[in-house]
């Protein structure tokens, strides 16, 4: 490809970089919120990371399967991977958990599935959380992640998402907050 079409094929936004390849396999480490005034290059260590979230066992196996364990379990977010969805072809970032008892990695590809996992990030790191910057934290972390999953948008879509997009989605993790609050004063679990 000569510079002048390639150049072209970037503003138009019909070149995909290798990197966002799908068939190239790369993974990406997520984008921890608290690294983001870090100079480039730089990272909170160590290098493969992972922010440790609580979820319910009934959701544990709805998304990962059922198993044995009783109770909560931890598992730690790690990284995101470009795939087209199994389901619809779709693309999106699919987030990469690690087991923090098994050390396995697991990889979630449904919007269904991401929505649960946030509702947990809501349930049991932001809802009783009093540290106000923890709490950003995790309202971060839980918009990060569902932005991967916007179904239909193409890849030069997802450099485009501006600030509405970004209000579109502190309003649902604010609103899953809300709701799950109501509904623990009525005595109801999710």
């Amino acid at each position: 490809m000569d510079y002048e079409r390639e150049k072209n094929s970037i503003r138009e936004r019909t070149f995909t970089p290798i990197y966002l390849q799908v068939e190239q396999g790369f993974l990406f480490r997520f984008p921890f919120p608290d690294e983001d005034r870090l100079q480039f290059g730089r990272i909170i260590d160590p290098h493969d990371r992972t922010v440790d979230i609580v979820i319910n066992k009934s959701v544990r196996d709805k998304i990962f399967g059922a198993c044995d364990r009783q109770g909560e379990s931890k598992i730690g977010i790690a990284m995101q991977k470009p795939v087209h969805r199994r389901s619809d072809g779709q693309f999106c970032l699919a987030l990469v958990f690690k087991d923090q008892l098994t050390g396995e990695l697991y990889r979630i590809e449904e919007p269904f599935e991401a929505k649960l996992i946030a509702s947990q990030i809501v349930r049991h790191h932001i809802l009783n959380e009093t540290d106000q910057d923890r709490k950003k934290f995790y309202r971060e972390i839980a918009c990060r992640m569902l932005k991967g999953y916007r179904a239909g948008l193409q890849i030069g879509q997802y450099r485009d998402l501006h600030s509405a997009e970004n209000q579109k989605i502190n309003q649902e993790v604010r609103d899953g907050s809300e709701i799950e609050l109501r509904q623990r004063k009525k005595g109801k679990s999710i």
